[in-house]
């Protein structure tokens, strides 16, 4: 019988192929290849002796040739079956090897295939040395092992193991087995799943070598494998070559575009971005895939960036976005737009990608973070600089993460440091954020322009402080030489002329002799030099750094420091020759106007008369104010005050004091103006020189005979602080006598001036003692009991004031005695003793003192309660002084009696005549400054207001409100203002202007009764509209909000009523119910707000009512 009539017809079958385990740089995976894998089964021939087999009989055939046929005609479980049945009954026939092998490729072809039982069956029949079908067996049987190890999510170890041990046992057995290709690929794939490398890599190489690997199906596989395998073991070069040959051999195949983005990547990091960019326009054209179109893109766009095409960048990632704007990669090609058109320095457009990125929904920290610093880049470049420091403090603000947080900080502290109202912030924050990111790239500049920062606020010690920091931790950072200058020029400020000297030395020793800066660096130097009196010094190093001064006028600056040093060091001939070349290299310039002032200072130590005359003639007659102008006009002040033409000498100290840029020479010139003031009798206006130069210039050669002239006259313009330092100053003299009295005298006024009154007693006390012949004892007594007062010492004040007026009760000052010891009583709340006092003062002839008696007086009945008797004193006050400077503050304490007597009628004509004299005084919140002033000025027109409210003439009330609203829109009294307002608008029936003003109210002022009242009457208004759905919310608003159970107790009545009236809301909402559910839920509501009436203001009025309300409601 012919075998291949029941053999399997399909000789060689195609099986779907394992998964080729690749890993796609971007996602760091293997992924899978649909790779065919052939098996051959070999065709059976029966021979003819087939029979005689020990085992072969008729129905071994006939079941043999039964389960081949169902095999090739499809019916594979019932294949299945008939081997089994073969293999079961013929364990030992002859064909049982086979059939264990077609009944194991069965079990591969079944709809669900049993890898598992397929393994079985080839091992059974490999147990036959000598079948036939052996070759296939062990093919077959290795691609079953791979299958099972790489079926889950983790490989089988010992599967793998198994694979690769089956190949090699099948390429040892069948060394020119057609199954090589699948031996060394699969092998090579299982070792890769081991993480052998080097063992992949090998079988791979195996596998291309094969004489027959072009034709293999599985090449562009193991190329693929191949070149993964070998870039993910470093070696680039060898995995270059591998993708390069699949791409010449599979230039369709679906593994091509991941190869040319591998290959393309490759390129980018090798420096090759044009041959990457084919690669990446070549996988784009190509791609299947919407992650290897997103991941062509990202790649083609990097390398656009690295050309040098950043704009074209910029368009790749937004086209990325426009054609995948859920994709993953979405939020991350915004960014990169942004800084791609930052590159191309397209900041508008770079401007709206960041801005756009910050909009973007749960935007992540490090991402918003980098947008707001590329942002806040955009406009420092712009020079928009208070913007930039808006989007780096939001951010900062929000949250801040990632790399960029420290450069975000150094935005914020540039932003800040650009303008100089916020350079004091930009140093907090440059020192702070120094701190928090030390290990930062930008963390020396954040320190750097904390010093720098520190330098221009003046704050020279803290400038130093934080250049040492930088030189500590940033020593070896390009910003070290500019903060070594900032350490020398902040010491220099300091007046640490010889620590600066020092300083810049050491710059100089470590700077380039090429520095840009090196010149400048070098005449500070020469300039802390000369201010330490190391005059050889400043010419040696001048000398020295001749070649730094590369410009005329850094020339003519050293010769001038050299000049000035020549001639502070006695040398006055060699100054007048080096101050003739610093007049040279630069003509016209101020380095030269201050040669020539020195070269005249010259001309007068050398005794050459005439030429310093002349030069000091030519130099008074410039125009401009300069240091050398000044000092010329001040020599020829003095030689006029010599000549006693004191006239002469004003005009020109007068036009030194008025330019402030005056230093050293400053002192001369206005001691110089001060005493020729003296001199004239103009003793006031000579205190401001004087002053100037003592505070100034304390050791001046001029101080000692300034000082006790403005001591004496500070206490006419009232300087206590420089009063007390020259009066302290000559009292270390010793003086005696009448001089002695001055001087404890003018200290006890600063004293007074300082609000050290018990000291001004002391004094005051000492002077009658050591001096009683000095003025009018009674006098220093009234002033004592003055100081004693004002330090609090009211008691022996007020004993004081007594004695005086037992003693003299027609003297001058006796009216402020009574008048001190009755607002004493005052004080004590004894109204009777105080009325005494104040009745005694009342009668003065200083209608300033009586006013203020009056008043007093009158403040006394009423803080009594005798408010018609109070009245009446008011009332007095304005009829004996209509236009004094309390009659308006009567006129409305008459209309505040009345208004609390309830009489708001005539109430309102008071607080009327008070608001004419407002009117006709123009007061308002711009000419008065005086924050009582404008408070009583408020109380006015409030009270007015309310008056004319209790009266119920609406449009009258609201003209005072009006009227305080427009005079004083700051008032304190605004929030009540507004309330006011909306009461009047809600009885007028305007119940929508109510609203808004009540509405201002509750927004404007949260934590206030006033607010807790507007939002209870805002549900009050909407409740009698019956619009319960905006009603409830208002009362709400006050039950939980102002603090909920922690609100203050004048709140918390307003929460009680709010509680309140929103059950009973609720309640109307039950009326209105259109179904049972709605009405159960509203009265469900309604019971929860009484009960928190109930729970939470038990003591509250409404408390009882709102637990017969929960009762009823049951």
């Amino acid at each position: 019988m012919n075998r291949s009539l029941f053999a399997p017809d399909t000789l060689r079958h195609t099986v779907p192929g394992i998964c080729s385990v690749v890993a796609r740089r971007r996602a760091r995976k293997r992924w899978q290849s649909i790779a065919a894998c052939l098996v051959t089964f070999m065709a059976m021939i029966i021979d003819a002796n087939v029979s005689k087999a020990e085992e072969s009989t008729a129905a071994s055939i006939a079941l043999y040739s039964d389960a081949a046929n169902f095999q090739n005609k499809g019916a594979i479980d019932l294949a299945i079956r008939n081997w089994e049945q073969f293999l079961q009954q013929y364990p030992k026939d002859d064909l049982a090897s086979q059939a264990a092998h077609y009944r194991g490729v069965c079990e591969m072809k079944r709809e669900t295939p049993d890898y598992g039982r397929a393994i079985t069956a080839f091992q059974s029949a490999l147990t036959d040395p000598a079948s036939k079908l052996r070759e296939q067996s062990l093919a077959n049987l290795g691609w079953c092992q791979f299958v099972v190890a790489t079926e889950g999510q983790n490989a089988d170890a010992k599967a793998l193991q198994q694979t690769i041990a089956t190949y090699v046992q099948l390429i040892k057995e069948f060394p020119q087995t057609t199954f090589a290709d699948r031996a060394y690929f699969y092998s090579g794939e299982a070792a890769y799943q081991l993480g052998h490398a080097d063992a992949a890599i090998a079988s791979y190489q195996r596998m291309l070598s094969l004489a027959t690997s072009k034709q293999s199906p599985l090449r562009c596989d193991t190329l693929y494998a191949y070149g993964v395998a070998l870039e993910e073991a470093g070696k680039d070069a060898q995995a270059v070559r591998a993708y390069q040959q699949l791409l010449q051999e599979f230039s369709t195949h679906e593994f091509a575009v991941d190869v040319r983005l591998r290959l393309g990547d490759q390129f980018i990091a090798a420096g090759k971005q044009a041959e990457a960019l084919k690669l990446f326009d070549g996988a784009l054209s190509a791609a299947q895939y919407a992650e290897d179109e997103r991941y062509a893109m990202l790649r083609k766009a990097f390398a656009l960036v690295q050309s040098n095409r950043p704009a074209e960048a910029a368009q790749v990632y937004d086209l990325l976005r426009q054609k995948h704007p859920n994709s993953p990669e979405a939020a991350g090609a915004l960014l990169a737009a942004g800084q791609a058109y930052y590159r191309a320095k397209k900041l508008d457009l770079a401007g709206k990608r960041f801005q756009q990125q910050l909009q973007q929904p749960n935007v992540g920290g490090e991402t918003a973070t980098e947008s707001a610093h590329w942002l806040a880049q955009i406009s420092l470049n712009q020079k928009q600089t208070k913007q930039a420091a808006k989007v780096a403090e939001d951010q900062i603000k929000k949250q801040v993460a990632g790399t960029y947080s420290a450069h975000l900080y150094l935005d914020l502290v540039e932003a800040l440091a650009a303008d100089p109202g916020t350079l004091a912030k930009s140093l907090q924050v440059a020192k702070q954020a120094a701190q928090k990111y030390g290990d930062s790239e930008v963390a020396p500049r954040l320190l750097y322009n904390a010093a720098f920062s520190a330098l221009q606020l003046d704050q020279y010690a803290e400038a130093v402080q934080l250049a040492n920091q930088f030189m500590q931790r940033f020593k070896d950072d390009p910003l070290a030489i500019d903060v070594r200058f900032i350490a020398a020029e902040s010491t220099l400020l300091q007046g640490k002329s010889q620590e600066a000297v020092q300083h810049f030395q050491a710059l100089l020793g470590r700077s380039p002799a090429n520095h840009a800066s090196r010149g400048q660096w070098a005449l500070r130097a020469a300039t802390a030099a000369n201010l330490s009196k190391q005059y050889d010094l400043t010419l040696q190093l001048l000398k020295k750094e001749t070649a730094s001064l590369k410009s005329a006028q850094q020339q003519s600056e050293a010769a001038l420091l050299m000049g000035k040093a020549a001639l502070l060091n006695k040398s006055a001939d060699q100054a007048i020759g080096l101050l003739a070349g610093a007049i040279k290299l630069a003509p016209g310039s101020q380095t030269a106007a201050q040669a020539q002032f020195l070269q005249a200072t010259a001309y007068d130590d050398a005794n050459r008369s005439q030429e310093a005359t002349q030069a000091w003639a030519q130099i008074a007659k410039r125009t401009e104010s300069t240091p050398e102008v000044r000092q010329a006009r001040y020599r020829l002040a003095q030689l006029a005050a010599d000549q006693n033409d004191h006239a002469t000498a004003l005009q020109w100290h007068q036009r030194l004091i008025n330019d402030p840029a005056s230093k050293r020479l400053r002192p001369y010139a206005l001691f110089g103006f001060g005493w020729s003031l003296i001199q004239a009798d103009r003793h006031g206006e000579a205190i401001a020189p004087l002053s100037e130069l003592l505070d100034k210039s304390p050791n001046h050669e001029t101080a000692t005979d300034a000082r006790l002239t403005r001591g004496i006259a500070y206490r006419v313009t009232g300087d206590s602080a420089a009063a007390r330092r020259d009066l302290q100053a000559v009292m270390a003299k010793k003086p005696t006598g009448t001089q002695l009295g001055h001087v404890l005298y003018e200290l006890a006024l600063v004293d007074q001036a300082e609000k050290r009154f018990g000291d001004a007693a002391n004094k005051l006390s000492q002077l009658l003692s050591k001096v009683p012949d000095y003025d009018s004892p009674e006098r220093l007594r009234y002033e004592m009991g003055w100081a004693l007062q004002q330090a609090g010492k009211t008691d022996q004040a007020a004993k004081v004031f007594e004695g005086i007026l037992a003693k003299s009760s027609d003297a001058p000052f006796t009216a402020d005695a009574a008048f001190f010891v009755g607002q004493f009583y005052y004080d004590q709340k004894n109204w009777d003793k105080a009325s005494e006092f104040l009745k005694q003062a009342s009668a003065a002839k200083d209608p300033v003192v009586a006013e203020k008696a009056m008043y007093r007086l009158a403040w006394s009945d009423f803080q009594a309660g005798n408010l018609q008797q109070a009245r009446q004193a008011f009332s007095n006050l304005t009829k004996r002084f209509p236009k004094g400077e309390l009659a308006l503050d009567a006129y409305m304490m008459d209309g505040e009696c009345l208004f609390r007597m309830d009489q708001f009628e005539q109430a309102l004509q008071s607080f009327t005549m008070a608001r004419k004299q407002i009117e006709a005084n123009g007061d308002d919140s711009t000419t008065l400054r005086d924050p009582e002033d404008r408070r009583i000025r408020e109380l006015v027109l409030l009270h007015g207001g309310q008056s004319a409210a209790q009266l119920q003439q609406w449009d009258v009330a609201i003209d005072w409100f009006d009227a305080l609203k427009t005079r004083f829109r700051s008032t304190s009294y605004l929030p009540q203002l507004l309330y006011e307002l909306g009461f009047v608008y809600q009885q007028k029936g305007d119940t929508e202007r109510a609203l808004s003003y009540f509405q201002q109210v509750a927004e404007g002022y949260r934590r206030q009764e006033v607010a807790a009242r507007s939002r209870f009457m805002m549900g009050e208004i909407y409740f009698l509209r019956q619009a319960f759905d905006k009603a409830i919310p208002e009362f709400q608003s006050v039950m939980y909000g102002f603090g909920g159970s922690e609100a203050s107790a004048t709140i918390r009545p307003w929460q009680a009523r709010s509680g309140f009236e929103a059950g009973r809301c609720a309640e109307s909402l039950i009326q209105q119910a259109q179904t049972d559910a709605k009405r159960t839920k509203a009265q469900t509501v309604a019971r929860t707000f009484y009960q928190f009436v109930v729970e939470e203001h038990r003591d509250h009025e409404l408390a009882k009512k709102a637990a017969e309300r929960l009762e009823a409601l049951k």
